[in-house]
């Protein structure tokens, strides 16, 4: 249950409010897609609303700017600054789908910002979600390829052990104490600095997001040079020097 998609709805629907059958169409699709989803609420409808509401409250976690508070705060602590969290995160969706409608925003600028907006404000941002995320800023003029390093990082220092457990170091012992000695060193050079590191990281790509979204909110002016070619511009200023 992953709910980090919804957010493109504030660039879908109004766009298809005033057009009945677009919009019929759009719910049609999103019905279909959800069978699978439909068939789990009916059959097991009370496992199916603890999905929701564990999706829906969980703790902060990933990479993202509040990551420190989880190792800070104590848990009753941290589900209390997630509620704060998720209130904003809501609100700042609410105003951007609102904006962007005004605006007229084409529909892959507006994805775009929802979707950075959910990387700078969402309590929880996981790095399978940033794999979603970031194919769909790629299309879009709006977001910077650098971005991408970020979720590699974070997966990188937040699983560590299984990046060396491929299957050709279980194909004998001597692969086999080859990758638990890998492991032991990976540990021994990262294992006290993993927190920091992640953290830092977290405030990198939200930071980074912010400034992309807010670039995108300003308006481009296009603009016209004249560019005058050498040749004529030599002769130019030999028509002057005569003068």
């Amino acid at each position: 249950m992953k709910f980090y998609t919804i957010v493109c709805l504030g660039a879908f629907l109004p766009r298809l409010v005033k057009k009945p059958r677009e919009l019929i169409s759009f719910l049609a699709g999103a019905v279909v897609s959800q069978i699978p989803t439909l068939y789990y609420l009916v059959h097991e409808p009370e496992l199916f609303l603890n999905a929701v509401v564990f999706q829906a409250t969980r703790p902060i976690n990933g990479v993202n700017l509040y990551y420190s508070m989880v190792a800070v705060r104590g848990l009753e602590e941290v589900l209390s600054l997630t509620r704060l969290i998720l209130f904003v995160f809501v609100a700042a969706i609410v105003l951007l789908s609102f904006y962007y409608a005004k605006k007229n925003v084409e529909l892959n600028e507006a994805i775009t910002g929802l979707m950075l907006a959910y990387v700078v404000f969402a309590p929880v941002t996981n790095e399978q979600l940033l794999a979603a995320i970031v194919p769909l800023g790629l299309l879009s003029r709006n977001f910077s390829h650098k971005l991408t390093i970020f979720p590699l990082l974070y997966i990188a220092f937040n699983s560590t052990y299984h990046y060396f457990a491929i299957p050709i170091f279980f194909a004998d012992a001597g692969l086999r104490a080859l990758w638990e000695s890998l492991n032991s060193l990976w540990g021994l050079w990262v294992k006290d600095y993993q927190l920091h590191l992640r953290y830092l990281f977290g405030l990198g790509l939200s930071f980074s997001s912010f400034s992309l979204l807010i670039s995108s909110l300003k308006q481009e002016y296009i603009t016209l040079k004249f560019h005058i070619p050498r040749l004529w511009r030599r002769r130019i200023d030999r028509g002057r020097g005569l003068q």
